[in-house]
C-alpha cells in the first residue's frame, strides 16, 4: 500500500472569529498529516472495532462528546452554519443532557483552533501540569497528526490505548494527572471513530471497489477531517483543569467550531 505525503502547509497563525470563517475556504492544513492514496480497508459503514475501552474509567467522556457532535450535526448542521451557532448548540446540548456548563467563550475556542499552526503547544504549555504530562499530551497530538488515516482507525485506536496504559503505569504521574490523560484519550478515540465513519459515508468509500470513490476522496481530503479531530483533542486538553466538565466543554467547543473546515459534510441536495 503506497502512502502519499500531503504537501505541508500551515493553518493561519492567528484567527479571529471572522478570520476563521474565511480560513475554512482556504487550502490550509496542519503540517505533517498523511493520507493513503489507494485505501484498502473495511466496508463503508462497518469499522471492525469500536471506540470503547473498558480499562478507561472516563470513557463516558468520549461517548458524551460524540453524542453532542451528532446533535450539532442534526440540529444546526455542519454545513452553512456559523462558528457561533455550532458552539452555542454544543454547549446547550451538554447543559440540557448532562448538566454540564461550559466556561469557555467563543473567543477562547477560536484561540484553541488557531493554535493548530503550533501543534497546540500553546494550549498545552498554558496548563499547570508536570512536564511529564505535557509530553504525554504532545505525543497524543503528534500520533493523530502524523498517523491520521481514514482506513486505519483500529490501528490508531490501539496506539492510543497503549499511550493510556503507559500513563496508568507511570508512577511519576499523580492520580489526577493520570485522570486528565485518560479523559483526553477517551475524546481522541471517540472523535476519531466519529469522523472516520462520517468520512467513509460521505465519500462513498467501498472496500470492494476502492477506486470507485477516488474522485470524491480527492475532492474531500482526509486532512480536513483530521483538523477537526485535533481541535477536539486540543479543546479537551484546554479544559483539563476543569475535570470531566472542562474536558467535555472544551472538546465539544473545539470540534463544533472547527467543523467549518469540512463544510461539505452534509450539503443541501
Amino acid at each position: 500500500m503506497k502512502l502519499k505525503t500531503i504537501i505541508p502547509m500551515l493553518l493561519a497563525a492567528a484567527i479571529s472569529v471572522a478570520g476563521f470563517q474565511a480560513c475554512k475556504q482556504a487550502n490550509l492544513k496542519p503540517e505533517g498529516l498523511q493520507m493513503n492514496s489507494h485505501p484498502q480497508g473495511n466496508n463503508i459503514t462497518n469499522i471492525p472495532c469500536e471506540p470503547y475501552s473498558a480499562d478507561n474509567p472516563f470513557d463516558s467522556v468520549g461517548i458524551k462528546h460524540n453524542a453532542t457532535l451528532e446533535d450539532v450535526r442534526t440540529s444546526v448542521s455542519f454545513y452553512n452554519s456559523t462558528f457561533n451557532q455550532r458552539i452555542n448548540r454544543a454547549f446547550q446540548f451538554i447543559s440540557q443532557q448532562y448538566g454540564i456548563t461550559s466556561s469557555f467563550t467563543v473567543t477562547q475556542i477560536t484561540n484553541i483552533v488557531a493554535d493548530s499552526s503550533n501543534s497546540f503547544n500553546g494550549v498545552i504549555n498554558g496548563l499547570s501540569i508536570s512536564n511529564n504530562l505535557r509530553n504525554r499530551l504532545r505525543n497524543l497530538i503528534l500520533l493523530i497528526k502524523n498517523s491520521s488515516n481514514f482506513d486505519n482507525y483500529c490501528s490508531l485506536k490501539n496506539e492510543i490505548l497503549l499511550l493510556e496504559e503507559a500513563a496508568l503505569n507511570d508512577n511519576n504521574l499523580s492520580a489526577e494527572e493520570k485522570n486528565v490523560f485518560l479523559r483526553v484519550a477517551s475524546i481522541a478515540r471517540h472523535t476519531l471513530y466519529y469522523w472516520t465513519q462520517k468520512y467513509m459515508e460521505v465519500t462513498g468509500y467501498d472496500a470492494n471497489d476502492p477506486s470507485a470513490s477516488q474522485t470524491e476522496r480527492s475532492k474531500r481530503p482526509w486532512w480536513k477531517w483530521a483538523v477537526v479531530v485535533l481541535c477536539d483533542v486540543a479543546g479537551g486538553i484546554a479544559g483539563a483543569s476543569g475535570g470531566v466538565a472542562g474536558v467535555i466543554g472544551g472538546a465539544v467547543g473545539g470540534s463544533a467550531g472547527a467543523a467549518g473546515f469540512v463544510d461539505w459534510i452534509a450539503p443541501p441536495k
